[in-house]
């Protein structure tokens, strides 16, 4: 699964990045022209359905993915199943405009450790800011994150 998700992924990843070169070194006309040149090799393909304004994914060693969800969801897929049920331990997060439950990272040496690293919006409308949280991600054992 994971390999697949890499093949998928890594081609599309290589020609957005071109584009963007490309197109901040010779203007907006470039953005377009390569986007027209590429019109029929793109092809929309939905991997996984019930995610509400996805943000953020990180492979895990095992083939899992962990995906955030804006409004303060952290989401497991497993064998290219979403797991129903969120992952409990989240931080509460402002979730307004771009604010939210923002990026998900892993740990160098996550196989042995397991912590995992979370980005998120967090005060009210008058004073908020981005805060950073590390997590020990036990959810493959059956068992809910520590913060």
């Amino acid at each position: 699964m994971l390999n697949s998700l890499n093949r998928l992924f890594s081609p599309l990843v290589s020609s957005v990045f071109t584009t963007i070169i490309i197109s901040s070194c010779q203007g907006a006309n470039v953005l377009t022209s390569a986007n027209n040149s590429q019109t029929n090799q793109w092809q929309k393909v939905t991997v996984i359905e019930g995610l509400e304004h996805p943000w953020s994914m990180v492979w895990l060693p095992n083939g899992e993915i962990l995906i955030t969800e804006r409004p303060g969801r952290l989401r497991v897929v497993r064998e290219g199943k979403l797991d129903p049920k969120a992952i409990a331990g989240v931080p509460e997060v402002f979730a307004v405009g771009q604010g939210g439950l923002l990026d998900v990272a892993i740990h160098p040496q996550f196989a042995q450790n397991r912590w995992i690293y979370l980005t998120y919006a967090h005060g009210d409308q008058e004073a908020n800011r981005t805060r950073v949280a590390r997590a020990v991600y036990l959810k493959c054992r059956g068992e809910d994150p520590r913060t």
